[in-house]
């Protein structure tokens, strides 16, 4: 159920996999991936455990105010923030990295000379001379200022103040379990010597030393011969293991190697004398390009050896099964996992056990607090309730973010955290309600409410400190969100996917927005709603392709297309429907003379549909901000919508029906098979049908939210956005899958034609009667081959910029208002002219033809 690590890692790795050292000399292999790494402000990533430490200084990071903390009343407060027990206060031990806790000392906890003088008791037992008022001849008389009746037995000291007697080295019972590490029984199985040839036999001081072996007590005294006896003669002397030799000299131990200390005797330990390798070793992190290690003996044994003192970060952390617990993080490597937070080490400073079924988080009173927890990450645990409040009180980063919490209240846990910054409440589907008084806490600088079912954020106490806000995807009503953010300057605000158009005058002019506004209407970019100190540049939104914040249509040159391309439509359809009825009649009795009459009629209705847009446009001129929401849900704007849908799908079916035609013309040339006059108008009828369904369906109440003809002020819903919801899903379907259908069975059927054709080139001289009657259909098939192929070169580029939408390319909002304003009603204008001015010229001149002389009876379209 709980392993027992004592490794603790130092520096942020970099290699995809490390070997960590586990109890009873094991390794476990793991992901460096997984490790969270403490971000400051790009100066770097540090681990979790080496925060609040003096290695702290070398970054600059905002949780550092999280180090300067008061300490409990029966603590004292280093400089750097670390809290020690005050009994450490004045025992000659630097429990503070700067020392500060040995500074205003008035209470000698060791020994003290005759001139005041505070020194370690067992100095006072080693034959030499340490208080400044005795002399050689005083060595007595300074044991007894020791106050240790055996103080000549004292080799050394450990626990801060107690006596390590010659009789308990390496005698199995471990003595030592203070920060000093287990002196008593790692120097005590060292080789050993004398340090006097007994020139005070009465005195029978401490005689005791490692021999061949430098090593300092943490008092920066050398333990062993104070006269260095036991350091001679070591030239051919073998190290022990954890111990490096100094050239033709003693040995150090390996952490002495690159400290910044000289200790070999011409400090070649401090240059690249001594060839270092640490694989197997602990490497401490040092802030410098030479390596500093320490063997495993000298790792979390309560000694802290490094110079940022981390080989005692985080020592024999408990830790359940199917998680990982290193270097101050727990995190999650098995979903299935349960985690209890009675049995997480309580000097844990990052915890993320998302994904695991915890839903008793904030329900249930763990037996302690984590009040070194500064980031916790619980999405996707299940979690409903936010209840108790003393869990985490320096709690820095909370990440709740896809679980089911529905409301947050006045008591609940986040009130309880006072240095709280970033929180993370996004994917919360049921949350809808935040108390007013649920954010007590003023200090937080992120709010994510991303995807979560809140529409009012107005707070009793307004979050002063708030510089991210994310609001993505909520039906947050504006007016709410911008009184609670009143005089408020936002380094972001996300409002991408609220449906909350509304706009009025100076609905952003006293929130001031420094780097980041995204949103998805190109509106709330406008100059005119925002504060003179938001910059424009800091707005983010899906560009609209037509509009302007004064202008419903921006481009001049599109809004002469749309009024010229709008007035040829009408004009030259009406001829066309007119001509038809009046002059043509003739060709009703034939299935296309139906059909390119219904064409007309269908291309004349994107006559009608252009010209509604381009008065619209003339309209809110120079106004278009404010009236932008009015028509775009206007039933104007859906009915021209309907109109451009409806003509744009029956013109293709039209096509389609003439080419259908055309080919069974040619292909029975002795009409087997024909559409008849009767069969035309039954099909047209079907056409119509079908074309008014298509266009109808997405402006029916029922399908109102899809919004096809709403999307952009011209009321067109074609698919060239890549948008995922229903509606760009429907004119998907509509306007690339069936039209594509509609080319494919176009194009053979011209091909058809055109190969027939020419295997007609005969001279008229020679035909016979039948032959001139397929001269005749020849002749009708050419005039409408232009007609269809010119529609077949305008709608298939359309389709062919649907299929890279689908395939994820990103249109530009230039060639978007191209193809709608002109490639797509292009051919409304221009088939009037191909299909009907040709057959006015060939009119006349049989006309012309019939006065002077006889003429054949010819066939037109």
């Amino acid at each position: 159920m709980l392993d027992n690590a004592y490794t603790a890692l130092t520096s942020v790795p970099t290699s995809s996999n490390l070997s960590l050292a586990m109890p009873n000399n094991s390794q476990r292999n793991i992901d460096a991936s997984i490790i969270p790494l403490l971000n400051c402000q790009n100066q770097g990533n540090i681990l979790y455990n080496l925060m609040c430490g003096s290695h702290f200084r070398w970054f600059r990071c905002d949780e550092m105010r999280l180090c300067q903390l008061g300490c409990d009343v029966d603590e004292f407060r280093c400089k750097s923030g670390k809290c020690i027990g005050k009994e450490h206060k004045c025992d000659l031990y630097k429990d503070c990295e700067d020392g500060d806790d040995e500074q205003d000392c008035f209470k000698c906890q060791h020994a003290l000379c005759s001139d005041g003088r505070c020194l370690p008791k067992h100095w006072l037992g080693d034959g030499e001379v340490d208080c400044d008022t005795c002399t050689d001849d005083d060595i007595e008389l300074e044991m007894k200022a020791s106050g240790d009746e055996d103080i000549t037995k004292c080799v050394f000291l450990c626990n801060k103040t107690k006596c390590v007697y010659e009789a308990m080295l390496h005698d199995g019972v471990l003595d030592c379990r203070g920060p000093e590490g287990p002196l008593d029984e790692t120097l005590g199985a060292l080789a050993s010597t004398v340090c006097y040839q007994k020139e005070y036999p009465s005195l029978n001081y401490s005689n005791w030393a490692p021999k061949c072996v430098y090593i300092k007590d943490d008092f920066e005294e050398l333990i062993g011969c104070r006269n260095m006896k036991h350091l001679e003669d070591c030239q051919n002397f073998e190290c022990p293991e954890g111990y490096v030799k100094c050239p033709e000299a003693y040995c150090i131990p390996l952490h002495y190697v690159n400290n910044n200390k000289y200790d070999c005797p011409n400090g070649e330990d401090e240059s690249t004398s001594i060839a270092l390798e640490c694989p197997g070793y602990f490497m401490c992190d040092n802030n410098q390009r030479q390596k500093m290690c320490l063997h495993p003996d000298f790792v979390c044994d309560g000694k802290e050896h490094c110079p940022e003192g981390e080989d005692e970060i985080n020592c024999n952390v408990q830790c359940l099964t199917g998680l990982l617990c290193v270097s101050g993080a727990v995190v999650v490597i098995d979903p299935s996992a349960e985690v209890d937070l009675n049995l997480i080490d309580v000097r844990t400073r990052y915890i993320d056990i998302s994904g695991t079924n915890a839903p008793n988080v904030f329900s249930v009173q763990p037996a302690h607090s984590f009040n070194n927890l500064i980031e916790a990450r619980f999405a996707r645990c299940n979690i409903v309730s936010l209840n108790f409040s003393s869990l985490f009180s320096v709690l820095y980063k909370l990440d709740l973010s896809g679980n089911y919490i529905e409301s947050i209240e006045n008591q609940s846990v986040l009130t309880h955290m006072p240095v709280l910054r970033y929180l993370n409440l996004s994917r919360n589907t049921l949350l809808s309600v935040i108390q007013a008084n649920a954010f007590n806490n003023n200090k937080i600088e992120e709010l994510d409410l991303s995807y979560t079912n809140i529409r009012d954020v107005t707070f009793t106490r307004p979050l002063c400190e708030l510089k991210k806000f994310f609001l993505v995807n909520t039906p947050i009503a504006l007016r709410s969100l911008t009184s609670s953010l009143y005089e408020k300057s936002l380094h972001e605000l996300d409002l991408r996917g609220v449906k909350d158009d509304n706009v009025w005058p100076d609905m952003f002019k006293h929130i001031k927005i420094c780097y980041s506004l995204r949103v998805d209407n190109f509106k709330f970019c406008c100059r005119q709603l925002h504060n003179v100190d938001t910059s424009l540049k800091a707005c983010t939104a899906t560009p609209d392709p037509f509009s302007s914040c004064s202008d419903l249509m921006d481009s001049t040159i599109l809004r002469i297309f749309l009024w010229t391309t709008g007035m040829f439509s009408i004009l030259g359809n009406a001829v066309v429907i007119f001509y038809r009825f009046v002059y043509d009649r003739k060709a009703f009795g034939m299935g296309y003379g139906h059909f390119v009459l219904n064409l007309g009629l269908s291309d004349f209705l994107m006559g009608v549909y252009l010209i509604i847009v381009a008065s619209a446009d003339m309209h809110y001129r120079g106004s278009y901000l404010w009236g932008e929401q009015g028509w775009r849900s206007s039933v104007t704007c859906k009915a021209s919508g309907f109109l451009s849908t409806l003509s744009n799908e029956t013109s293709i079916f039209f096509i389609f029906l003439i080419t259908l035609d055309r080919f069974l013309v040619i292909r029975f040339p002795f009409g087997q098979v024909k559409i008849r006059s009767r069969v035309a108008i039954a099909i047209c009828v079907v056409t119509w049908s079908v074309g008014i369904a298509l266009a109808l369906i997405p402006g029916l109440h029922y399908f109102g939210h899809w919004s096809v003809y709403t999307t952009t002020g011209v009321c067109v819903g074609l698919p060239l956005n890549p948008l995922a919801d229903t509606a760009w899903l429907y004119s998907q379907s509509i306007f690339i899958y069936v039209n594509f259908l509609l080319f494919l069975l176009i194009t053979a059927g011209q091909v058809v034609i055109y190969k027939t054709m020419s295997k007609m080139r005969v001279e008229k001289e020679c035909l016979t009667n039948v032959g001139k009657r397929r001269l005749q259909d020849i002749t009708v098939a050419k005039n409408l081959l232009l007609v269809v192929v010119t529609n077949f070169l305008c709608w298939f580029p359309i389709g062919l910029l649907g299929v890279m939408t689908l395939c994820g390319y990103q249109m530009d909002k230039d060639v978007y208002a191209w193809t709608a304003v002109l490639v797509l009603p292009i051919n409304s204008a221009i088939n009037p002219i191909l299909y009907t001015v040709p057959s006015i010229v060939q009119n006349y001149q049989k006309s012309n033809e019939q006065t002077t002389r006889p003429s054949s009876q010819t066939t037109s379209v």
